[in-house]
């Protein structure tokens, strides 16, 4: 109630007008960019009136400003974070400098907290830029792995630049894995393996492994050596319910699995077993269990050996098509599965 009575009595437009005559004051700049962010937070209205194009150049020219104040800096990323969700709005805070002030925080500063508000930035431009060639033009993949690398105790900074680079590898038009690289294959790894607690972490690294592993074989390689085929299988055990994280790292594996390398890796981690077992305990998990089952199909097509432990999903893939005989793209991976664990049995 008092956060919308300011908003009614357009206090919005009254600090704003504050913020424009005291700019060359960093102090008032920060108290008055405190109260703009706490306002945003929940408000559409709010945030509305703070996505005009000259707000936005105010606050893009506060971080040029005050660039020696941590405290004006930190809460220009976290007010252009918020305002960013609202369609088109990304575009415009990158048309007029925005990426600057992410970059300037990141490189001058090493507090952890600054770093948190600007990838969080990061994360917000990288999922509603249609095209994200501009992030990874003003360094962002190579920002987001150096502070992943500064602060790896710290799994919100690491959960942000997993998403940011994440987007960034679905929507670029070059090979996802050149552009994250093995440096930033290294991060995602590890951020995985120190905060295996954290499933919104682990889904979106996944997510990011996904993407980054639908490259070229040396990209595929790369992930070998990494360590990531032992974590995401470890994401699978860690949490066995939590379907979007399941989903994501199923992914992961039905993209390695393509390549008789990989396939091999990822069984010998007895990633076979633990896929199964997943599978049994989430039946109505349709998405997951869909990726699966390409995922056993790619193994058992590279190692015929291992089609009498993945039969152990056969109750559960049937229940599955009679519950749901709407959901064709599921249906047509379980047969194709089936189809394989009868021509092998067959054979």
């Amino acid at each position: 109630p008092i956060r919308d009575a300011i908003i009614s009595n357009d206090g919005v437009e009254a600090i704003l007008r504050c913020f424009e005559r005291y700019f060359e004051s960093d102090e008032f700049v920060a108290e008055a960019m405190r109260v703009l962010v706490c306002l945003a937070m929940n408000s559409e209205v709010a945030k509305e009136t703070m996505s005009a194009e000259d707000v936005i150049q105010l606050v893009v020219a506060a971080s040029s400003r005050h660039q020696e104040s941590i405290m004006v800096q930190e809460l220009c990323c976290k007010l252009l974070t918020s305002i960013s969700v609202r369609n088109g709005i990304s575009e415009v805070i990158v048309q007029h400098g925005g990426l600057d002030v992410v970059v300037r925080a990141l490189q001058s500063f090493s507090d952890e907290r600054i770093h948190d508000a600007a990838c969080y930035l990061y994360r917000n431009l990288a999922c509603q830029l249609q095209n994200p060639e501009g992030l990874v033009k003003q360094g962002a993949v190579r920002h987001a792995i150096n502070a992943m690398s500064s602060h790896e105790g710290c799994a919100s900074i690491q959960t942000n630049a997993c998403c940011a680079l994440w987007n960034i590898a679905f929507k670029t038009k070059k090979d996802p894995g050149t552009v994250v690289g093995s440096s930033g294959i290294q991060a995602i790894v590890k951020a995985m393996q120190t905060h295996l607690e954290y499933s919104d972490l682990l889904e979106v690294a996944c997510g990011a492994l996904w993407y980054v592993v639908d490259g070229s074989i040396d990209v595929k390689k790369d992930v070998i050596g990494s360590g990531a085929i032992d974590a995401v299988i470890c994401a699978l055990v860690m949490h066995p319910t939590t379907e979007p994280t399941l989903i994501k790292a199923s992914g992961v594996f039905s993209n390695i699995t393509a390549e008789a390398p990989l396939a091999e890796a990822f069984a010998n981690a007895q990633g076979v077993s633990v896929v199964c077992d997943a599978m049994c305990n989430n039946a109505a998990a349709i998405a997951f269990l869909e990726v699966c089952c390409l995922t056993l199909r790619n193994i058992i097509f590279h190692f015929p050996e291992y089609a009498d432990e993945a039969a152990v999903t056969i109750p559960t893939i049937i229940e599955a098509m009679r519950d749901n005989m709407s959901a064709t793209a599921y249906l047509k991976e379980a047969c194709k599965f089936l189809w394989v664990l009868a021509a092998e049995s067959e054979s």
